[in-house]
């Protein structure tokens, strides 16, 4: 595994020239924020495995190239067919986030927004320019660092691409999907989402105490990695299927963290990636599992049980949080639906929603999705709960925004959604009161986990997913 992945074990220096493509640009509702976090994926561009000879090299070097084939087509094998050759170049990678915190109007913000997926060439030095913050590590603290030159096309962009995308992954088909998602008639009882500081992790958990699916292990990482809480570990009893929303690393990292998760089969959504994503991918792979990728194209998945649907459908926007996978859950007997949209606002879900939603998670925990339309509360009295995933005290870059956002809040209670003590403003300074449940209060309060049934809270709420799991993150409100 690369050590970007292991907490404490990251890089305590940033590189002074690097290949960095821009990753996620906070507040989602820029036009409407006084400072803007651009967050950059970054590899040192001096690194020695981009040499000619090298399986990752920047040259024009077809026996490179078809290493790189063969060393995937390896990995996307039956597990006992995965050894490759040789070293494994993703664990050497010397891999950076760079953050940069602009004002709204800065001519160098005005040219990034929009260039989500572009690659990019940035120096770096100590003594002057504009001030930057370098994660050496998912989990470590920023290293301070100056731009030496603002981010400029990088050369060898379109070579980049093709070593960072997922050109060489394959599609899965149909079939495989629903042989992987359907594969299980218990029916769902409970939908858990874990306390893990500024991510997100849910799990659709069964009659009998198992967890048939997580959708998104996440957990808080770079500047929100202080969020965590003290233990991060899932239930992997009887192997679940972990479907990932979208690849932004708060929705996976806790994979890095309980690494037995690394060996169950993941579904995911094709989409924009870099060399963090594509190590990640690796380790899974390397680790006994399985990914299986949602082609763009594919119309939504549907399956279920005699008495319930579940449909996995592809959302509409165009970067990547409105792009990925949002989950929409069924109970013909009690009526009642839940809705799973990982970062995407919900305009961005295609098709109708379930007349009767009595439990919906908060799209990107809690950021303010501008216009997006929001779906009413359950129109019968008695049970709705609205749930928002963030970490106490959460930041991002030097923005200010912290989450759930005062905008995003009064859209809900406009909504129907009634927000208790978070309405007025200030937003999550302690629990709001039902209909709303949230993992955690600012400026340090971790409020453990949540369980919500169809038509009202699960009897017993669980301490641990099931008997065999009682490590498993605490589960306390309903």
């Amino acid at each position: 595994m690369n050590r970007f992945f292991i907490p404490g074990e990251g890089r305590r220096d940033f590189p002074k020239r690097s290949y960095a493509k821009l990753d996620q640009v906070e507040p989602p509702n820029a036009e409407e924020a006084r400072k803007i976090l651009f967050a950059f994926d970054a590899v040192d561009a001096d690194w020695p495995g981009f040499e000619g000879g090298q399986m990752l090299s920047l040259e024009d070097d077809p026996a490179a190239e078809a290493r790189l084939s063969r060393f995937w087509a390896a990995r996307f094998s039956p597990p006992d067919d995965r050894v490759i050759d040789g070293p494994d170049p993703f664990d050497a990678l010397p891999m950076y986030r760079i953050d940069i915190t602009l004002g709204r109007h800065d001519p160098l913000a005005e040219k990034l927004l929009g260039m989500d997926g572009q690659w990019f060439e940035i120096g770096l030095n100590a003594e002057q320019g504009q001030e930057v913050e370098v994660y050496g590590g998912l989990f470590m603290a920023a290293v301070p660092a100056r731009l030496s030159h603002k981010p400029r096309p990088a050369a060898p962009a379109v070579k980049l691409e093709r070593l960072f995308s997922m050109e060489d992954w394959p599609d899965a088909t149909r079939d495989e999907l629903e042989a992987v998602l359907g594969g299980v008639a218990c029916p769902i009882e409970r939908l858990l989402m874990f306390d893990i500081g500024q991510g997100s992790a849910t799990a659709l958990v069964c009659q009998c105490g198992n967890v048939i699916s997580y959708f998104d292990v996440g957990c808080g990482v770079y500047r929100n990695a202080k969020t965590m809480p003290a233990t991060v570990s899932f239930c992997t009893h009887e192997p679940p299927t972990v479907i990932l929303s979208h690849w932004d690393a708060d929705h996976w990292a806790g994979a890095t963290v309980d690494k037995r998760l690394l060996a169950m089969t993941w579904v995911a959504p094709r989409q924009s990636i870099s060399k963090v994503h594509k190590a990640l991918g690796n380790d899974i792979l390397k680790g006994g599992g399985r990914i299986l990728i949602v082609p763009t194209a594919l119309s939504p998945l549907v399956w279920g049980n005699p008495g319930q649907t579940f449909e996995l459908r592809r959302c509409t926007g165009t970067d990547r949080n409105g792009s990925g996978l949002a989950l929409i859950a069924e109970d013909n007997g009690t009526q009642s639906g839940w809705l799973l949209t990982g970062d995407a606002a919900y305009n961005y879900v295609p098709g109708p929603l379930p007349a009767n939603l009595t439990a919906v998670a908060v799209p990107h925990h809690g950021a303010d999705m501008g216009k997006a339309s929001i779906p009413p509360a359950s129109p019968h009295p008695g049970y709705a709960r609205l749930l928002y995933s963030f970490g106490p005290a959460n930041a991002h870059g030097r923005t200010g925004v912290s989450h759930p956002t005062a905008a995003a809040v009064a859209a809900h209670n406009s909504a129907g959604w009634p927000q208790g003590a978070w309405a007025p403003p200030p937003a999550a300074m302690r629990l709001a009161g039902q209909p709303v449940l949230a993992t955690a209060s600012h400026l340090t309060t971790h409020e453990q986990g949540i369980a919500v049934g169809w038509s009202g809270p699960p009897v017993p709420v669980l301490s641990g997913h099931a008997a065999s799991c009682p490590d498993v993150m605490p589960v306390v409100q309903s």
